[in-house]
């Protein structure tokens, strides 16, 4: 069912989908380069570690979440955009919890592994093609709106990260991005996002289509005949 405003104008749902793909974007930023990167040298003055071991486990983390990510792209064809949008989150913030407690170089590699394949990879996949199901003659205006909240995500974490890591330390500063997770983005993900606009009695662009017409125009003869 379309969702009503002023004047009996009807709201496409697609663009609360677009709402909700900017949220999803704006929360790759725990597993994004431009956020990590200011918790790197929490674990090299922390641990000691080198910086070389840090990065080049960072390295490889990526490397294998990049070939990992199609694992991700069929799990969305199967169970669906709202399950993953409810999924992916859940799972990103337990990583984020994950590497409040990292104290080993094991640990910090499987957790740069998960950021990066759900902060990073997931959570980029999935806004896009969510959007591209319920837009076609506006997707590119659809999808550039939807990028607003990547380029919100990159002007924020890493100043937020500075600030919690300088007054709070980096083991507060992942937990708070984990309760973010868990209390914003999903239930924004289960109780907003719809797969495919004929979850909602929509059509791509929320235009009747064609055959839509054209079925209801065949309809009244036919009930007339009866």
């Amino acid at each position: 069912m379309k969702s009503r405003i002023f004047k009996g104008k009807s709201l496409f749902y697609g663009w609360i989908i677009v709402a909700a793909a900017a949220l999803g974007a704006f929360f790759s930023g725990p597993g994004q380069t431009y956020s990590v990167s200011i918790f790197i040298n929490s674990y090299i003055n922390g641990f000691g570690w080198s910086r070389s071991l840090v990065s080049g486990y960072y390295s490889i983390a990526t490397l294998i979440a990049g070939f990992t990510l199609p694992l991700v792209g069929k799990a969305v064809d199967k169970f669906g955009h709202r399950k993953m949008f409810a999924v992916i989150p859940t799972l990103l913030g337990l990583t984020c919890l994950w590497m409040s407690i990292v104290s080993h170089p094991i640990m910090l590699i499987v957790g740069f592994f998960f950021l990066r394949l759900l902060g990073q990879g997931s959570m980029s996949l999935l806004p896009s093609t969510l959007v591209a199901q319920w837009f076609s003659r506006h997707r590119g205006k659809a999808l550039s709106i939807m990028g607003i909240g990547g380029v919100a995500s990159f002007a924020f974490f890493p100043p937020a990260n500075n600030w919690l890591i300088q007054n709070f330390g980096a083991e507060t500063g992942w937990r708070v991005w984990s309760l973010a997770l868990f209390l914003l983005m999903l239930p924004v993900g289960w109780f907003l996002v719809r797969d495919k606009p004929e979850d909602m009695g929509e059509t791509p662009d929320g235009k009747t289509s064609k055959e839509t017409k054209e079925k209801k125009e065949k309809g009244h003869p036919q009930k007339d005949r009866l």
